[in-house]
């Protein structure tokens, strides 16, 4: 009995779709389903979600080039120097390091200004991975980026070195900025330390522009025993300290080339 109500049914359904009209409306929104599948899954594929990467591009043969100011006091010397130059940073090439993971050589050249020539000065590394974006520096490897790079991400940066454990925090993300008359749309700034008191101040920032890399790079050390309790700023009572920043005035980036007009 069961087995002859089971074919009823199915030849009901049979019937059903087997009228022209039905057919017709079927046959008509069957691509619509499928359209409306194919997107939902490329929706929610994790691929398709904004990691970060791009604030930290690496491609052979993009380079940026930065003015460095660099300002020396120690006020019982008499001394307050300040120095600018220029250095350019060059992705050259893919290798493999000593972990077995691919990794970018970074030539860093110097020059004393835009008259003069560019002379090697050091080789860097750098190298990317679905967690981090890492830089050797004078033998030295910093985690500079966590992924997904959003704002209050939290990360020890000296975490693959011997130094003291440092926080780097990425305290906004996606901010319009104007660096050496240089307009971007997409700015991520990490704060890598900031610490001030009446005698000292530390602070430590890098920031990256999407599709470009890092921007703009400051480090500030002062120490001050004067006016202690005055109300006046420690930056304007130093007694030794150190202040070095680093801005971008031009870029070949992934085929974008810009110029800082005033370099």
């Amino acid at each position: 009995m069961r087995k002859t109500k089971n074919i009823f049914t199915t030849m009901a359904v049979l019937d059903f779709f087997w009228n022209p009209k039905r057919l017709s409306f079927v046959l008509w929104i069957i691509p619509f389903v499928l359209i409306f599948s194919s997107c939902h899954k490329e929706n929610t594929n994790p691929e398709q979600f904004f990691t970060g990467k791009s604030y930290f591009p690496l491609k052979t043969g993009n380079e940026i080039t930065y003015k460095i100011t660099e300002i020396n006091i120690d006020k019982a010397s008499a001394i307050f120097d300040t120095t600018v130059y220029q250095i350019k940073e060059r992705v050259d090439s893919i290798f493999i390091d000593a972990s077995g993971k691919p990794a970018y050589r970074i030539e860093r050249y110097y020059r004393t200004d835009s008259l003069a020539q560019w002379a090697i000065k050091d080789v860097w590394s750098a190298q990317v991975n679905d967690l981090n974006a890492q830089k050797v520096e004078e033998n030295i490897r910093y985690i500079k980026l966590v992924f997904p790079a959003e704002s209050g991400q939290l990360w020890n940066g000296n975490a693959y070195n011997d130094l003291d454990e440092q926080d780097y925090q990425i305290v906004s993300s996606n901010i319009a900025d104007t660096i050496q008359g240089l307009a971007f749309d997409s700015v991520l700034t990490v704060e890598q330390q900031n610490e001030a008191s009446l005698i000292s101040k530390k602070y430590a920032v890098e920031k990256f522009a999407n599709g470009i890399g890092l921007v703009y790079k400051e480090i500030t050390d002062l120490y001050s025993q004067s006016m202690i309790g005055s109300g006046i700023p420690i930056e304007e009572r130093v007694d030794e300290g150190t202040i070095f920043i680093q801005e971008v005035i031009g870029f070949s980036v992934s085929g974008i080339e810009r110029t800082s007009g005033s370099h």
